[in-house]
């Protein structure tokens, strides 16, 4: 905005540790519907990316992939 950039790194890992210490707090919420829009973990823009990867070159892969499974996809194909 107006030439000025915003450092993503700052505001997603603080965020991501703050999710991760009040997960005992917040997975009761988990069950309710439509929770999932406010209270999901960040994802890394890595992730996403590697993840897509995989969907294009795995054609085991289709359909819309949860945050869990973005992350798996990453992982295996970082392992590689």
């Amino acid at each position: 905005m107006n030439g000025i950039d915003v450092p993503l790194q700052l505001v997603g890992e603080p965020l991501d540790k703050f999710l991760d210490s009040t997960k005992s707090f917040t997975r009761p919420l988990q069950s309710l519907p439509g929770s999932d829009l406010f209270i999901a973990p960040p994802v890394s823009v890595d992730d996403v990316a590697y993840a897509a990867i995989k969907a294009v070159t795995d054609d085991d892969v289709f359909g819309i992939q949860t945050i869990e499974q973005i992350i798996e996809l990453s992982s295996a194909i970082r392992a590689n």
